[in-house]
């Protein structure tokens, strides 16, 4: 789906919230796609039983339940529940985080649980380096996280703007061939990490206005 869509009560997605999709619910939201650079935000409970990849905002004011996450950010206010693996994703839950699959395993990116962390597997040499807080009292500090996932999209953002620059000076590759398709795939993930940016700030300014204090909001 794209556009997006508000409704006081429960959805269900059949199908993928893909780039430029915003899918809001009071209720309890159901995809059964994926959440491909797309935002789905839930008032009460939100399941993804596809992924939830490429720069997507999962958002639940009460539990979350998806299958896997590949570079997306994923907030609960209370339990969060992922079935088989989150690689390079920003993850923070009220409650705690769990990894259901024996097999399963989190790997890079930032995590943060107040009530614990259940994984059969952390981290790996093959990712980033992987940021853990666990514990704390009274309400997440969701203002200075979303200050942090802005700030952590800011770097990658001037990353990526290096890696195209030195494409476009230099369109050939050490063997010769073309950089077009890498630098189209480059200017593509700059373009969702600046809707991913848009969607932090937005959300930010409507709970708060300035944005100072935020927290989920109960709908």
């Amino acid at each position: 789906e794209i556009g997006a869509v508000e409704f006081p009560g429960n959805i269900l997605v059949k199908g993928d919230v893909l780039t430029g999709g915003s899918v809001t619910c009071r209720g309890n939201l159901t995809v059964e796609g994926n959440v491909n650079g797309g935002t789905v935000d839930a008032g009460i409970f939100l399941e993804v039983k596809g992924r939830v990849e490429n720069d997507a905002i999962a958002r639940s004011s009460g539990k979350m339940i998806v299958r896997k996450a590949m570079n997306a950010s994923l907030t609960a206010r209370e339990d969060l529940e992922i079935i088989d693996m989150a690689m390079d994703c920003m993850i923070v839950s009220g409650g705690s985080i769990k990894v259901k699959k024996t097999s399963g395993y989190i790997a890079g990116g930032e995590i943060v649980a107040r009530n614990g962390l259940d994984t059969p597997f952390l981290g790996s040499p093959k990712t980033k380096q992987t940021s853990i807080t666990l514990g704390g009292e009274g309400e997440i500090d969701h203002s200075d996280l979303a200050t942090q996932a802005i700030r952590r999209i800011d770097n990658e953002m001037v990353r990526l703007n290096d890696q195209i620059r030195n494409l476009r000076v230099n369109p050939l590759d050490r063997y010769g061939k073309s950089n077009t398709w890498k630098l189209k795939s480059l200017e593509k993930r700059l373009f969702r990490l600046n809707q991913q940016r848009h969607e932090y700030e937005k959300r930010m300014q409507q709970d708060f206005g300035t944005g100072k204090g935020w927290t989920p909001r109960i709908l």
